[in-house]
């Protein structure tokens, strides 16, 4: 099981209109596990800290390139 922890990341899922600061994740085999505003823990997973920038998760994917040519 591959594991990563995201820390001191802000949130912006477009669930709600601001930013959540100060939270966490918990990523395992690609999946999301856990959003928190608390330091998670994990034996096996790789922490990583994004200083305080940005996640945006699966707004990557919510994009178009329009060509009117």
């Amino acid at each position: 099981m591959t594991a990563i922890i995201l820390a001191n990341c802000a949130i912006l899922d477009g669930t709600c209109a601001e930013r959540r600061e100060d939270h966490h994740v918990l990523i395992e085999d690609g999946w999301i596990r856990e959003v928190s505003d608390r330091p998670l823990r994990s034996e096996t997973a790789e922490t990583i800290d994004l200083h305080g920038r940005t996640l945006m998760p699966e707004l990557i994917d919510a994009h178009v390139h329009v060509d009117g040519g």
